[in-house]
C-alpha cells in the first residue's frame, strides 16, 4: 500500500485529534511498507513511551532505531526483546549482524556472519559482505573466495563490482579479471515514465 505523502500528513495530524487505538499502528504500517524509518522510530517512541508497544513491534522498534543510526539503542530493544523470546530468528540474527557492523564491531560481526551462512548456504548478499569485510581486513585470498561464492550463487551486480570503492586495489588482478568476466554489463535503457 503506497500513499502519497500527502495522505501521510493528514493521517499524521489525524492522530491530534482522534485517540483511536490503533490508529498509530496503522500509521507505523503505512511508514514501514513506504520507507519512512525516522517516522516509524518516532512513532514507536511515542507507543514506548505511553507503555502502548507490544512485543511484537520490538524487532521494527529496533530495526528502525538501527535504520536511524541509534545502534545502541537498536541493540538494547534486541536485547530486551530476547529477553522474553531467547530463540534467535532469521530477522534478528540479521538486525544483530547488522548493528555489530554499524558499530565497527567487526570480529562480532564476522563471526555471527560465518555461523549465519551455515544455515543460509546461498544467501549472496551476505557472501558479498563478508567478502568485502576481508578485502578491508587485508584478507584477499578469503575475501576473493566468498566473492566467488557470492558469484556463483547470484550475485550479478555488476555496478556495485565497477564501483564500489574496497575492490579499487584488487581491480587490476589476474584474479579479479577472472571473476568478474563472468558478470555481463547491464544495457543501460531510458528510463520513460508512465504517468
Amino acid at each position: 500500500m503506497n500513499v502519497p505523502d500527502s495522505a501521510l500528513l493528514y493521517y499524521r495530524k489525524s492522530l491530534r485529534i482522534d485517540t483511536a487505538e490503533n490508529l498509530r499502528d496503522n500509521l507505523i504500517v503505512i511508514l514501514k511498507q513506504d520507507k519512512w524509518p525516522y517516522d516509524v522510530m518516532l512513532q514507536m517512541d511515542t507507543l514506548k513511551q505511553q507503555g502502548k508497544l507490544e512485543f511484537e513491534q520490538y524487532m521494527h522498534y529496533a530495526d528502525a532505531k538501527s535504520k536511524n543510526n541509534l545502534f545502541a539503542e537498536a541493540e538494547s530493544i534486541l536485547a530486551d526483546y530476547l529477553k522474553v523470546d531467547p530463540t534467535p530468528t532469521d530477522a534478528s540474527e540479521h538486525l544483530l549482524i547488522r548493528i555489530k557492523l554499524a558499530q565497527s564491531n567487526t570480529e562480532e560481526g564476522l563471526r555471527r556472519i560465518k555461523e549465519w551462512m551455515k544455515n543460509h548456504p546461498n544467501d549472496f548478499q551476505m557472501m558479498y559482505a563478508l567478502s568485502r569485510i576481508l578485502c578491508e581486513q587485508q584478507k584477499q585470498n578469503e575475501s576473493l573466495t566468498w566473492l566467488q561464492k557470492a558469484l556463483d550463487s547470484g550475485f550479478n551486480y555488476y555496478w556495485v563490482l565497477q564501483y564500489d570503492t574496497v575492490w579499487q586495489k584488487l581491480r587490476n588482478t589476474p584474479e579479479w579479471k577472472a571473476l568478474t568476466a563472468k558478470i555481463s554489463r547491464p544495457e543501460i535503457t531510458e528510463y520513460i515514465p508512465t504517468r
